[in-house]
């Protein structure tokens, strides 16, 4: 599994204090960075999340590489997309819309949340 590190001009702190928020259609996650600045990034339209805690889940799938990473990362070639895709097909919907979609996780210090959504994430500083 490959992953890019994306918005490295916001570095998670390692103690985030994370808030996940949900509304409409959106997905609203705000954290302190490593200078202790509340940051929100909102994702909207999304397609699904994903809140494990950090104890039920094998990190090392997507952190390897690079060990624990303090920003925002996509994972390319999301099985989890593809699994998306395929239940759209199989329920006869077509899957346009999960064509523009990626897959990106925050690894915060108790939870990993993961975010289907377009490349239209925002940030903003708080």
């Amino acid at each position: 599994m490959d992953i890019n590190i994306l918005a490295e001009h916001v570095e998670i702190h390692e103690t985030p204090l994370e808030k996940v928020t949900m509304k409409d259609s959106s997905i609203n996650i705000e954290f302190d960075d490593v200078n202790e600045n509340r940051w929100e990034i909102e994702f909207s339209p999304f397609q699904g999340l994903n809140i494990t805690t950090i104890d039920c889940i094998d990190t090392s799938k997507f952190l390897k590489k690079y060990g624990r990473v303090p920003h925002l990362f996509e994972v390319i070639d999301s099985k989890w997309i593809e699994k998306l895709k395929k239940r759209l097909i199989k329920r006869g919907r077509e899957t346009d819309f999960v064509d523009k979609a990626h897959h990106y996780i925050l690894a915060f210090q108790d939870n990993i949340v993961e975010v289907i959504a377009w490349d239209n994430f925002r940030f903003k500083k708080l």
